[in-house]
């Protein structure tokens, strides 16, 4: 399947998904220029995303009934076409602020779709 395809059925499916697929912002942190004597200070980069929240992973072998490893975790797909997503990014839905704790790509290497765990 063409990079353009998966990029369209994503969009399509993220839209259909209505109020489900919420906006949201990845926030890239990125540390600046370490002067000697000065507090360390760090960029934030914004992009927009879409975000559709799941009850746990995607790629979960357990059964239905299984308890979940970590209880404190939350997990989601997010669409991102603009940069792609790492531990420790911070991810804001509705004006909540959650830090990015794995990602795992969720389209064949496309660019758009990730799996995420965040907390």
């Amino acid at each position: 399947m063409k990079n353009a395809t998966i990029h369209q059925t994503v969009r399509r499916a993220f839209t259909a998904a209505r109020e489900l697929a919420k906006s949201a912002q990845l926030i890239r942190k990125t540390a600046d220029d370490y002067i000697p004597g000065s507090e360390e200070t760090e960029s934030l980069s914004p992009y927009e995303v879409r975000f559709l929240a799941t009850e746990k992973p995607l790629s979960a072998r357990q059964n239905a009934t299984d308890p979940l490893i970590d209880a404190s975790l939350r997990y989601g797909l997010l669409e991102c076409a603009d940069v792609v997503p790492r531990i420790d990014d911070d991810l804001q839905i509705d004006s909540v602020l959650f830090t990015l704790v794995q990602v795992v790509p969720a389209d064949l290497g496309a660019g758009i779709l990730y799996e995420v765990m965040y907390r």
